[in-house]
């Protein structure tokens, strides 16, 4: 929101993604912790679930936001993001009890020969397929804009529109159909 140059636009965006990329599995680590084996695919359902909502409302949000003022969508997200710190400080306990919790042990190391087996091995194939999906959708969601304003004079109520469309259906193919087609 404070950006005056695009350089700054680049640091910013690396730089949240540097940090966000730790929340999906800090959320998952949290539910594994807190919940029993029976209820923790409930939990994970609860995270897909979240983040579903969040690819929903989160565009359709920021374009009729960005329509006052394209950086009004930063600094309500930095707003809401200090406002679930807060409340994540305040009520949320540890969730690995105490007696799970091991003192004075040295964290391991990565083992580099595990990561390159496990990616050279059957499941590579599924995680370079990840990989080109997310490296796909998250082009598509940094090019669309410009190229919604350029083909259709789109604005950014218009692409916010465009995406929450777009998260509604990823949502309901993800799930009602996902597991069916599986």
């Amino acid at each position: 929101g404070l950006s005056t140059q695009l350089w700054m636009l680049f640091v910013a965006r690396a730089l949240a993604g540097i940090l966000s990329s730790a929340t999906l599995p800090t959320a998952m680590a949290y539910i594994s912790d807190s919940t029993s084996h029976d209820q923790r695919s409930g939990g994970m359902g609860i995270i897909g679930a979240a983040q579903g909502i969040g690819m929903v409302l989160g565009p359709g949000i920021g374009g009729w936001l960005a329509a006052q003022s394209l950086q009004l969508p930063f600094f309500v997200a930095a707003g809401f993001s200090a406002l679930i710190l807060v409340f994540i400080a305040a009520f949320f306990p540890e969730s690995l009890p105490r007696s799970a919790r091991r003192h004075g042990q040295k964290v391991q190391g990565v083992n580099l020969g595990e990561l390159w087996q496990g990616l050279l091995g059957p499941i590579g194939i599924l995680l370079f397929l990840a990989f080109l999906l997310n490296f796909a959708l998250a082009n598509f969601e940094g090019i669309f804009g410009l190229y919604a304003q350029q083909r259709f004079n789109y604005g950014p109520r218009e692409v916010g529109l465009v995406l929450m469309a777009i998260g509604i259906v990823s949502a309901i193919v993800q799930g009602a159909l996902t597991g069916p087609f599986t």
